[in-house]
């Protein structure tokens, strides 16, 4: 319930600096405490356009942004 684990990072991921092992904490102002949470707030993104997600890695916290990929 606290967060969504990264397993695999996918392209857009790797590219804005995110590694398997980190827990993604908030997309935008919506907290994710589940796969369907993160969904849910990814939903209506449209390619080229970026989201910013607060990360837990080990003991830090950070802000990162992600842009979806262009189709």
């Amino acid at each position: 319930g606290e967060g969504v684990l990264i397993d695999d990072p996918g392209a857009a991921g790797a590219e804005a600096g995110l590694r398997r092992g980190d827990v993604i904490l908030r997309v935008g102002r919506a907290r994710v405490g589940s796969a369907a949470d993160f969904g849910r707030a990814l939903a209506g993104t449209t390619p080229g356009q970026s989201r910013i997600l607060l990360v837990r890695r080990g003991d830090t916290t950070q802000v990162v942004t992600v842009t979806a990929p262009e189709r």
